[in-house]
């Protein structure tokens, strides 16, 4: 049986700046400890670990970097026995306080 997966595909160029993200908006004032993503890797690409940033907002797209996370993810532990596959990562962050209503970006970089 086969499955299928669905995500935004990372060239290597895209996993070292803001291209591609995932924008947030909390819905009170919180302070930003950690945050996990699913990361989908095909075909073994070009990158050694990835981290997270978050970015501030302008106009729909990342403007300010503001935090980057404190830990990163290598790929050989992610995917140590296969090319391509589905996994979930965590990263942490220093205490970070995001307003109510603001809206972020969440970027991973490699």
């Amino acid at each position: 049986m086969a499955w299928t997966v669905y995500g935004t595909p990372y060239s290597t160029a895209a996993m070292t700046n803001a291209s591609i993200y995932q924008y947030f908006k909390p819905q009170s004032n919180i302070i930003l400890k950690a945050t996990r993503a699913w990361v989908i890797q095909n075909n073994d690409p070009s990158y050694t670990s990835i981290n997270m940033k978050i970015y501030s907002n302008n106009g729909g797209v990342p403007r300010t970097l503001i935090a980057t996370s404190t830990n990163s993810q290598t790929k050989a532990a992610m995917f140590s026995t296969s090319n391509s596959g589905v996994k979930e990562v965590w990263f942490d962050f220093d205490p970070l306080v995001l307003k109510q209503n603001e809206t972020y970006h969440a970027v991973i970089n490699g």
